[in-house]
């Protein structure tokens, strides 16, 4: 991310995509349908960068996998206005997408399943 240079100041256009299960050996694995749920635990870690300016929003997205072959997304992007590098009750925007592919799919079809938004407060320790 050193060489990126971002379209916005908030960093939006950063994307990172992840897809479960992953493949092992060079097989690609399933979930089976009685999978049940998946839990995702995202931990978000913000380093100082000369690169992006301090008093303008930070976004920061991923992605992350899914049920039944399929994979969910979480783009997350933290807004606020940084009047120092540590802030206090930060907010983090979560917008989180949830597609599925079948076995009669092309291995770059996907289909949206559904989207959500979720605003949570950041923690900083």
């Amino acid at each position: 991310l050193e060489q990126f240079e971002p379209k916005y100041s908030d960093m939006r256009d950063i994307v990172f995509i992840a897809q479960m299960p992953h493949q092992r050996d060079g097989v690609s694995l399933e979930y089976s349908r009685w999978f049940q749920f998946l839990l995702g635990l995202l931990e978000v870690s913000i380093e100082y960068s000369e690169h992006f300016e301090l008093g303008k929003s930070w976004a920061i997205f991923g992605l992350f996998g899914g049920v039944l072959g399929s994979f969910w997304a979480i783009s997350v992007t933290y807004w606020t206005h940084l009047p120092s590098f540590m802030v206090e009750d930060a907010l983090i925007q979560l917008e989180i997408r949830l597609a599925y592919r079948t076995h009669a799919d092309d291995p770059n079809t996907w289909h949206e399943l559904i989207t959500t938004n979720a605003t949570r407060t950041l923690q900083c320790t």
